[in-house]
């Protein structure tokens, strides 16, 4: 189970990007911006990559940045 979650600075919850059963190995996930059909404002902000398998849970957070035109 892989879920992609978003975050404000402030570490608010914002959306989940994308939540699916992935089998083993390298995967992307292409995001367009919005959460709930709203778009984003640009600016900085977290993301979490959870997976959970039969060996346990892996975590990861990052910053991004969201650039618009």
């Amino acid at each position: 189970d892989v879920s992609l979650v978003i975050f404000d600075l402030l570490g608010k919850k914002l959306g989940e990007v994308y939540s699916a059963r992935q089998s083993s190995g390298t995967h992307s996930v292409q995001w367009d911006g919005t959460l709930g059909g709203e778009r984003l404002p640009h600016g900085n902000y977290y993301y979490q990559l959870i997976v959970q398998n039969a060996n346990g849970t892996f975590t990861q957070v990052r910053h991004l940045t969201l650039l618009r035109q």
